[in-house]
């Protein structure tokens, strides 16, 4: 019983470090050969942030057109977490300089790489591939992270 108890404390407690944030495309395009091109907004994602480790995971990617879900599993790093304090928040407009920002770095494939930058109420994306710049922006909405998830169902019962 006290195994069974050690290892129930330890495995909610790695749960506490992990926020979830699901990412809504509004504006979306590409750039190639010198000209931008605008084009609809396409994908939703779904982003698990491990503080802990200093990691996220892109876990899936939902089509706004069709609802379609991808499921994706891509690691990134997080390479920078600011919470708001930094002189470059002077270039920010004055309804996001207080936002804490996650920047995240990944390469789904061997010639690409993507970059998503987290706030608490938008994101910015990039991605380099195909000798394309692929570019969107968006809003965030924060889900239940995996602590309050894991308290949720222990209210239940």
């Amino acid at each position: 019983m006290k195994t069974f108890l050690l290892i129930a404390t330890f495995s909610f407690s790695s749960l506490c470090f992990s926020q979830t944030y699901l990412l809504t495309e509004t504006h979306r395009g590409e750039y190639e050969d010198g000209s931008f091109k605008a084009t609809k907004p396409e994908f939703k994602f779904r982003i698990v942030v491990s503080r802990e480790r200093r990691s996220a995971l892109l876990s899936e990617i939902t089509r706004l057109s069709t609802g379609d879900i991808i499921d994706i599993g891509i690691q990134y790093q997080v390479a920078a977490t600011d919470s708001g304090t930094s002189l470059s928040r002077g270039l920010f407009s004055p309804s996001k300089r207080q936002e804490t920002m996650h920047t995240f770095i990944g390469h789904p494939g061997s010639l690409a790489t993507e970059i998503f930058y987290v706030g608490e109420t938008f994101f910015e994306y990039c991605k380099i591939a195909n000798g394309r710049l692929y570019l969107s922006h968006g809003t965030v909405q924060k889900a239940m992270s995996a602590s309050e998830e894991a308290e949720k169902q222990f209210q239940k019962k």
